[in-house]
């Protein structure tokens, strides 16, 4: 794969549930080109969350690094923390352009059923 194919690829997220539960983790999985090296352009994997820039705060999300092209989001749904409708993507950034090119979003409804 080229330089500039792998820097104009766009990462895959994967979906969450139609309905999750208060007191549950779930995580999503961002799949992206690898990160630096010989592939060259890739300066980061991020995430958004409601459309903002966002760091995970370790508390209602937690990064999991899976491997050199997935990076996962645990996404704690904690009641009165977690927003009903929440709804995050992840994107890379290309080191010599700064452009970005972001994932599908994915988002959920909350169930009100305790599990």
């Amino acid at each position: 794969i080229s330089l500039i194919h792998q820097g104009n690829a766009v990462p895959t997220l994967t979906d969450l549930p139609d309905e999750v539960c208060y007191g549950e983790t779930y995580q999503i999985n961002c799949t992206h080109p690898p990160l630096g090296g010989s592939s060259g352009y890739l300066a980061g994997v991020l995430w958004r969350r409601n459309g903002v820039d966002y760091t995970p705060n370790g508390i209602t999300e937690q990064l999991v690094i899976i491997n050199s092209t997935v990076r996962g989001l645990q996404i704690n749904v904690i009641r009165g923390v977690y927003e009903p409708g929440t709804y995050y993507n992840c994107f890379i950034v290309r080191s010599d352009t700064f452009d970005r090119r972001n994932s599908n979003s994915v988002s959920a409804n909350v169930s009100e059923l305790t599990s």
